[in-house]
């Protein structure tokens, strides 16, 4: 590879670098033939005092697009016309705008930017991600866009914060009705979470709605009992016991304790679910692990400050609802004298 002007001087005579030029009309498709870098050849020219053309650019076909060379001045045409514009002739054609443009400069085809005529199909019209793999190259390059853009600011979706006003809640509800009425059937129906999604990742969604219902049940928006204790149930049987809950509900079985009558596991009060609730003394006990509730007689901490922090909101919240807040940590479960100190029972 040529690497200075001087090197390139001693290589050609000035009408070599000069025909060179001429043929291969632009400097970005010179330096290919000559093998050197786009400076050097341009201070080359201006030492020798060759005129430089503007735009010399134009017309220009890097290798990789090559594949364009192939279509003759009465075969873009005829594209043009189908495609109407340069951007969808582009993804068709698999190449840039500016590339596209520069050929039809050179071939001098004259292109129209009126506005698309009416009937004129899409580029992609019939075509999918399974038939046609540009059209998943062209949305993972969209997306990219589009994210950028929405992080930076410069879009701002117009609907964020809207509604649906009563008017458009109905007009949609026709239009689906109209749909089942018309024998459309939903391709989802008959089929689980578990079919959908996978059991993991179905559980997940299910407790996440579970928590979602008991908090609009708390909240006053859905005031139905049988609800709450449907989501209740729902939420019971997808949070399983830890062990230390498990030891703490022995121990109240032992003294005599009967579930649903003397005591409650997992019970919702406010927005927060307490694992055992004493019912006739409306005591709210909670067993938390030492580590993730960062317990002061182990001295261990988490790594986050957000249980520190809503654990002390639980606590303000439930006292609020006047239940005594009684917290037990998991190392005084591992005491086995732990069970006659409980004078509270």
């Amino acid at each position: 590879m040529i690497s200075s002007v001087q090197e390139l001087l001693n290589t050609y005579t000035k009408e070599d670098l000069e025909k060179i030029y001429h043929e291969n009309i632009s400097i970005p498709k010179t330096v290919i033939v000559l093998d050197c870098k786009e400076h050097i050849l341009s201070s080359a020219l201006t030492k020798l005092n060759i005129p430089i053309r503007k735009g010399s650019t134009s017309g220009y076909v890097h290798p990789k697009n090559k594949h364009l060379l192939k279509y003759t001045k009465e075969d873009l045409e005829k594209l043009i016309v189908e495609y109407h514009s340069i951007s969808e002739l582009s993804r068709f054609l698999n190449c840039s705008p500016s590339t596209l443009k520069g050929i039809f400069e050179k071939q001098n085809i004259k292109l129209d930017y009126k506005t698309r005529p009416k009937g004129l199909p899409a580029w992609s019209k019939g075509l999918t991600k399974e038939t046609d793999s540009r059209l998943i190259e062209l949305g993972k390059n969209v997306s990219k866009v589009m994210i950028q853009r929405y992080s930076k600011g410069k879009i701002v979706n117009p609907f964020k914060g809207k509604h649906h006003t009563d008017e458009s809640k109905e007009l949609i509800k026709d239009r689906i009705d109209q749909a089942y009425s018309n024998g459309f059937i939903n391709p989802l129906k008959g089929k689980t979470y578990e079919e959908l999604l996978g059991k993991k990742k179905a559980d997940l969604v299910k407790l996440q709605m579970s928590q979602t219902r008991i908090t609009k049940i708390a909240s006053g928006e859905i005031d139905t009992m049988p609800a709450l204790e449907k989501a209740q149930k729902a939420l019971r049987l997808l949070q399983k016991d830890t062990r230390p809950e498990k030891l703490f509900e022995n121990i109240l079985i032992e003294r005599g304790l009967k579930e649903g009558i003397d005591f409650e596991a997992q019970k919702c009060i406010g927005r927060f679910i307490v694992d055992f609730v004493l019912l006739k003394s409306k005591i709210a006990i909670f067993i938390d692990g030492c580590y993730w509730h960062a317990c002061p007689q182990c001295n261990k901490k988490s790594g986050s400050t957000y249980n520190i922090e809503r654990d002390s909101r639980r606590q303000s919240a439930i006292e609020s609802k006047n239940y005594k807040f009684l917290r037990i940590w998991e190392h005084e479960l591992k005491d086995p004298n732990f069970a006659s100190t409980l004078n509270f029972i």
